[in-house]
């Protein structure tokens, strides 16, 4: 009778999370720092939640309910039915705080249900990916499973990085107009094509690019193009192309990876490979600052000091963040910057 008891967990799950972040959400409204307290339910708040629905249906008897109709690959089995109960127990917490996150950032809460469903896209790329390092760890030999699964989850991510942004986002192509006020930067061999993210009335005022050369595509905010003036937009669509250039999201990916061997090799007794591991991360995070400290400097050549400047504060401010946000030591450990620290870097120069 294990299958009544997985299937009640997995509700319970699922409406516990729903009403606690609904709660927590009510509360964090009434707060002069509502929309950082969103966001951190939202970045470690969700995971956690999967995380623990996971280990109550498995405690539950997810693997013996699943046995009888899988006797061949139950283990596996279990582990992605087990972590589908944790997206959607998961996706219950979100969905609990949408309205509210909206409210807070003063966006259209009409457009709930569309962020909803990019949310759940992107989510379910990550437990997918995950699933697929787990299975593959648990059904080849040694840690060699593991770090092949890596491999082909980070090819993929690398790869299909530009497809995936596309199939969980809202794009278009930028009008002539906007494409000429991104800059000389944009018209460089380094981007392929250049797709304009609807962001409605969210005021993120971004632009990353995704994709191997030859079909690696520049994804530009909407705010930015609306919100800013042409110095603030071709400051940061340099910042954009030049880290395309020396190759960041890659670098970023790789250290990712690495990571993720480390992880793997600990939990196989490696400890060689653990050791190359996080050395190979902390090489990656080193070169991931390099490489934006450059963008930032390449930014100069396009605009000036104080047009990059003042997109930074204007961004943060659209945000609501805090330019020094984030303590140095854990940014480094991240390969990421505060703002305050770039624009000192450049002021310092």
């Amino acid at each position: 009778m294990s299958l009544p008891r997985v299937a009640a967990v997995e509700l319970l799950a699922v409406c516990a999370a729903y009403a606690s972040f609904r709660v927590y959400g009510a509360l964090a409204a009434e707060r002069a720092n509502a929309a950082g307290l969103l966001r951190r339910a939202l970045s470690v708040g969700l995971p956690l939640v999967g995380v623990l629905t996971v280990v109550a249906l498995r405690a539950a008897g997810l693997d013996a309910a699943v046995r009888p109709l899988v006797p061949t690959a139950a283990g596996p089995v279990g582990l992605v039915v087990a972590s589908l109960g944790g997206y959607a127990a998961a996706m219950a917490g979100y969905r609990a705080v949408a309205s509210v996150d909206a409210t807070v950032r003063d966006v259209p809460t009409d457009d709930d249900w569309v962020r909803t469903r990019q949310f759940g896209a992107f989510a379910l790329l990550v437990v997918a990916a995950v699933d697929a390092v787990v299975v593959a760890a648990r059904v080849l030999p040694g840690v060699a499973g593991a770090v092949a699964a890596i491999a082909v989850v980070s090819a993929a991510l690398y790869a299909g990085g530009a497809r995936a942004v596309a199939a969980v986002s809202e794009t278009r192509r930028p009008t002539a107009s906007e494409r000429e006020r991104l800059g000389p930067s944009v018209a460089a061999d380094t981007v392929d094509r250049v797709r304009v993210l609807e962001t409605g009335d969210t005021r993120w005022a971004g632009a990353y690019a995704r994709g191997p050369p030859g079909s690696r595509t520049l994804f530009v905010a909407s705010h930015l193009l609306d919100a800013h003036d042409d110095a603030g937009v071709a400051a940061v669509a340099a910042v954009a192309v030049r880290r395309a250039e020396r190759g960041y999201f890659e670098t970023k990916v790789v250290a990712t990876a690495a990571v993720a061997v480390a992880v793997a090799a600990v939990l196989a007794a490696d400890g060689a490979l653990a050791v190359a591991g996080l050395v190979a991360y902390a090489v990656g995070c080193w070169r991931a600052r390099r490489v934006l400290f450059d963008a930032d400097a390449r930014a100069l050549a396009v605009t000036n000091r104080a047009a990059f400047v003042a997109a930074q504060r204007r961004i943060a401010a659209d945000a609501d963040v805090a330019l020094d946000a984030g303590r140095r030591f854990a940014n480094a450990l991240r390969g990421r910057a505060s703002r305050a620290e770039r624009i000192d870097r450049l002021c310092d120069g």
